[in-house]
C-alpha cells in the first residue's frame, strides 16, 4: 500500500483497470502529502476480459 509514502518516491505506476464498479473504493494516496506529478503512458495492454493494464513512467523535467 502507498499510504504514508511520499509521491516523490514513485517513478512508475501500473494501473490495472477492471470494468467493474464496486463500493466507494480506497483512496490511492490517502493520508500522504500530495504534490501533483506528471507521468507519461509507457505501455498499455488490453485483455479479452475487458481488463486494461496501463504503465506510466514519471516525466523527467
Amino acid at each position: 500500500m502507498l499510504q504514508g509514502r511520499g509521491s516523490y518516491e514513485i517513478d512508475e505506476l501500473v494501473v490495472k483497470l477492471h470494468p467493474v464498479v464496486v463500493g466507494d473504493g480506497i483512496p490511492l494516496f490517502h493520508g500522504a502529502e500530495f504534490a501533483p506529478e506528471q507521468y507519461d503512458l509507457a505501455h498499455s495492454q488490453a485483455y479479452d476480459s475487458g481488463v486494461v493494464v496501463l504503465t506510466y513512467r514519471k516525466r523527467v523535467a
